[in-house]
């Protein structure tokens, strides 16, 4: 396997932290009688933690490739 198609495989991730923040927000807004509420804020939640995620990964596999290079 070359390793662009090894690249390509694993930056294919399924949402994980999506998920996770729409569960919360349903919950809290099934809470507070604000379910739309609710949905906004917990889809916002998992939008911004999968980001952060997604570049820290980015950035320790950057990390990994430059020390393999200098070995």
């Amino acid at each position: 396997m070359d390793t662009d198609q090894e690249k390509d495989k694993k930056e294919k991730r399924a949402p994980r932290y999506l998920g996770a923040g729409l569960i919360l927000g349903v919950g809290v807004g099934a809470a507070t009688d604000n379910l739309a509420v609710g949905i906004a804020v917990g889809l916002a939640i998992g939008a911004a933690l999968e980001s952060y995620h997604k570049e820290k990964r980015e950035n320790e596999d950057d990390q990994n490739s430059e020390d393999e290079e200098k070995e």
